[in-house]
């Protein structure tokens, strides 16, 4: 089975970090040819981290037998490729899905069997009636590392702030002034850098868009990390951000995280238990789960693919 997947990218982010994780699952199937169409058109290396193959990316669309979009939509319809009655198969990563009068919402009128990436999400998006069976698969993270020891964690906080600098900065200020040692991120770094900043802290403090989140996965690496988290609700993460289970949630102010975070370095069971309950929770989202169930995905349309006709 030929499998075309589009991205609209301007750089590296969790919504590429997931296609990327998408176009694996489908190698890995053993009867599913895999490419990669970017827009815009760019060099393979400038985003792919090595994981996909330089052949693999391809600037004309083919025919493809099936196509994986998430709001690629314009694109697919510039290069014909909803004119035919082809499976398409969309994945739904955009808390913009679940809210009316948005041009991500609007896409849900298009035929497509829809991949969410968190039940809310799912459950969210049920309510508009889209076109086109849905199938939540909970979106999975993989850490190719071990946690780092307690006793050789560099700092207290580090704080995952490039979503909101200005956020990321008032509580790294408060933070400071509270005695603790903190790193802060406002910008992109490389993702295993990134995960390296991680591991060397206690608590993450992980930003959020203020919009909501189909599914934030900077508090679900930090679980599989061993690093407690403190993260204002998202919206699409409440299946494994749960307060005072696997992490903390307070309200999105500087002035209530920096506080949370600050008490919660001062309650060592608290601590105890978030770590525990994080470790749970990353225990059950993984990028093999995930892997399984969009294989099967894949072979059930495998068994009603039909030959691609004209409209």
């Amino acid at each position: 089975m030929r499998l075309l997947i589009l991205r609209r990218c301007a750089g590296f982010n969790g919504g590429v970090l997931k296609t990327l994780d998408y176009f694996a699952h489908a190698r890995a199937a053993g009867f599913v040819t895999p490419r990669m169409m970017l827009f815009p058109l760019r060099a393979w290396d400038d985003i792919l981290e090595d994981r996909v193959l330089p052949h693999e990316v391809v600037t004309e669309a083919g025919d493809p037998d099936v196509v994986l979009l998430s709001r690629e939509w314009d694109e697919a319809d510039r290069l014909g490729l909803t004119a035919k009655k082809r499976p398409i198969l969309h994945l739904v990563q955009h808390a913009a899905h679940g809210i009316g009068d948005t041009a991500e919402n609007a896409s849900l009128a298009r035929p497509a069997t829809r991949i969410v990436v968190a039940q809310t999400l799912g459950d969210r998006i049920r309510q508009f009636n889209p076109n086109g069976k849905i199938v939540v698969i909970e979106a999975g993270v993989s850490v190719d590392r071990a946690p780092l020891p307690w006793s050789g964690r560099r700092w207290d906080v580090a704080i995952s702030g490039y979503k909101n600098p200005a956020v990321a900065e008032a509580v790294a200020k408060a933070l400071i002034q509270s005695g603790r040692t903190v790193q802060m991120l406002t910008s992109y770094i490389p993702r295993q850098q990134y995960l390296d900043y991680v591991a060397a802290s206690r608590v993450l403090v992980a930003l959020p868009l203020q919009a909501g989140e189909a599914a934030y996965l900077s508090a679900l690496e930090a679980m599989h990390l061993d690093v407690a988290v403190v993260t204002p609700d998202a919206g699409g993460p409440r299946g494994y951000c749960i307060d005072g289970v696997s992490c903390l949630t307070p309200q999105y102010s500087a002035d209530e995280i920096a506080r949370r975070a600050n008490d919660l370095l001062s309650n060592p069971a608290l601590l105890s238990n978030l770590r525990t309950g994080g470790a749970s929770m990353a225990a059950k989202l993984t990028v093999a789960a995930e892997r399984e169930k969009f294989i099967q995905v894949l072979q059930d349309l495998v068994a009603n693919l039909s030959p691609v006709n004209g409209p």
